[in-house]
């Protein structure tokens, strides 16, 4: 009998503690989720204060002028273990859109959700680093593709150029060319009507012929070309 009721004894003592040890959890997580909430409205109002122009969002420039000139927007990231040098990839990872700002309860709300979860915060500043990296490389992509579409065109300028280039490739413009006539060919040199030929060096599109005549020795072509 005293055995029970030792057992007894010891299984409300044991119950009590438990109950105990709940209540305090509880009582522990309100006071950490009232905790939150006065935080969250604080840093809400602080937000206002940062936005300059009134227009409902920060952007990022407002708050990285925020925390060297707010002393409580600065504590408060503190609090949160974010540095002056962070604002710009959680500002990335926030304006996921790409607007240029964000509203003062997403900023609120993300920045304490990156804090209340530590195991996760690495991993959202890596997300947010690579996304960052990723729009700086296409935009650079884009200005490469821009600066070779010029380069292409330059190039068939350069082309359609050479088509009667110099030596330093500058336009060369043939008015006309006129092919008089010749001397003393002699009969065993030309067979038929003589012609004359002319072109410039290594450009056969620019290649004319002259009328043919009936003097083999002495030719008056007169051929004018322009």
């Amino acid at each position: 009998v005293n055995l029970g009721l030792l057992n007894l004894v010891l299984t409300a003592i044991v119950d009590a503690a438990n109950q105990a040890h709940d209540a305090d959890i509880e009582h522990k997580l309100s006071e950490k989720r009232n905790k939150l909430m006065v935080a969250k409205k604080e840093l809400y109002k602080i937000c206002r204060d940062l936005d300059v122009d009134g227009s409902g969002t920060l952007t990022k420039e407002e708050l990285r002028s925020g925390f060297s000139t707010n002393v409580d927007f600065a504590k408060h990231m503190a609090t949160m273990d974010v540095h002056e040098a962070d604002l710009g990839v959680i500002f990335c990872f926030l304006d996921d859109d790409y607007s240029g700002e964000v509203s003062y309860s997403e900023f609120v709300e993300q920045t304490h959700k990156m804090k209340s979860q530590d195991t996760h915060t690495l991993l959202i500043f890596i997300k947010a680093h690579l996304n960052e990296v990723r729009v700086k490389m296409l935009e650079n992509l884009k200005l490469v593709q821009q600066d070779l579409h010029m380069q292409c065109c330059q190039l068939g300028h350069a082309l359609q150029r050479l088509t009667f280039g110099g030596k330093n490739g500058e336009d060369i413009n043939i008015a006309s060319v006129h092919i008089e006539g010749a001397r003393e060919l002699g009969n065993s040199q030309i067979e038929g009507a003589p012609y004359c030929v002319c072109e410039v060096v290594g450009k056969p599109a620019t290649r004319i012929r002259s009328t043919a005549v009936a003097d083999p020795q002495n030719p008056k072509w007169d051929f004018q070309h322009s």
